[in-house]
């Protein structure tokens, strides 16, 4: 699988590599020290669950057969809200494809894969890692059409294939910073 898509999200909401460009809503803040090998040393803080966020507009792109998103994340608060979305494409009702995030019930990182709106692969690292205010991690979510991972730091924190066949195709924005 390669590359398609790329946020930095070191100043701006630019797809790096591919040409889905996103759109910063709300006040996100600039924050320093990224531990991304060869990143720049900014990177973006979501305070604001509700208003702060980069919406990129929906394409085929966005939605492959098989997926792999890969964050870095730095949580600020562990109580509220009770869930933190980090990449979305998720509404409610059957608008459903990907999202991953953390989560207060399972103290845990997680990551949501639906095939068909309704039939949907919840995997979480239950507690695994229960996320430290003020630290990175590194997040990766993948589903190859019958299997989702989701990987915490390079360790695999759950496995499923309760689900097959390709992501679920809605027409609604892909949001890769939702904190």
């Amino acid at each position: 699988m390669a590359l398609t898509h790329r946020w930095k999200l070191d100043g701006d909401a630019n797809d790096s590599v591919g040409s889905n460009n996103g759109t910063i809503t709300g006040s996100p803040t600039t924050q320093s020290g990224h531990p991304a090998p060869n990143a720049t040393t900014n990177c973006y803080g979501f305070a604001n669950n509700t208003a702060d966020r980069i919406a990129v507009t929906d394409a085929a792109a966005l939605e492959p057969a098989a997926i792999s998103i890969a964050v870095w994340v730095k949580p600020q608060s562990i109580v509220t809200p009770a869930t933190q979305l980090y990449v979305s494409k998720w509404w409610d009702g059957t608008n459903r494809a990907y999202e991953l995030g953390w989560e207060l019930t399972s103290l845990g990182f997680y990551f949501d894969v639906a095939t068909d709106g309704s039939n949907t692969d919840h995997i979480a690292s239950d507690g695994m890692l229960a996320p430290t205010v003020g630290n990175w991690y590194f997040l990766v979510g993948t589903f190859d059409g019958s299997t989702v991972k989701i990987f915490v730091n390079a360790v695999v924190g759950a496995t499923t294939s309760s689900i097959s066949g390709n992501v679920r195709s809605i027409a609604d924005a892909a949001l890769p910073g939702a904190v």
